[in-house]
């Protein structure tokens, strides 16, 4: 079904495959523990939707439609990133489609790797957080003093 009897795998495309296998059960493995932790803290995100976005400062207004939605968001990861498991295990299987699929999958995370570099440096700095109304923290002890001080 996938290959001739005796034909051997190019050591190339062993490496690819197995590359890609390792990277995706890691992801799978990731998402799939990000929804049990995520799971176990339901509570935070119920009070993150409760607050709602409008009283939390402007980089966090995302959050409470993050929390109201992340288990669709993993669950989308978790089936892309099985479906991507499959591809690389055909790949190693040398089933014809899953060269061009792949590839396609190798292009689609270099654009997403590209976009991602592009919003970060060109993100203004203007999305920081007001620290201003935030308690002031100092490392010394109760006298004063830095922590390590050497002074009797």
């Amino acid at each position: 079904m996938s290959r001739p009897a005796g034909e051997e795998r190019p050591a190339v495309v062993v490496l690819i495959g197995w590359v890609w296998i390792v990277l995706s059960g890691l992801a799978l493995a990731g998402s799939l523990i990000t929804l049990k932790v995520f799971r176990g803290l339901q509570d935070v995100s119920i009070n993150i939707r409760q607050q709602g976005a409008a009283d939390l400062p402007a980089p966090l207004a995302g959050a409470a439609w993050l929390a109201e939605h992340f288990t669709l968001i993993v669950t989308l990861q978790i089936t892309t990133v099985s479906v991507i498991l499959i591809i690389a295990i055909s790949f190693l299987r040398l089933h014809p489609w899953a060269r061009p699929a792949l590839l396609a999958v190798q292009y689609l995370s270099i654009g997403v790797l590209l976009a991602k570099a592009v919003s970060y440096l060109t993100s203004s700095p203007s999305l920081a957080i007001d620290t201003s109304s935030l308690p002031e923290i100092t490392l010394g002890n109760q006298h004063g003093r830095p922590p390590y001080s050497t002074r009797p």
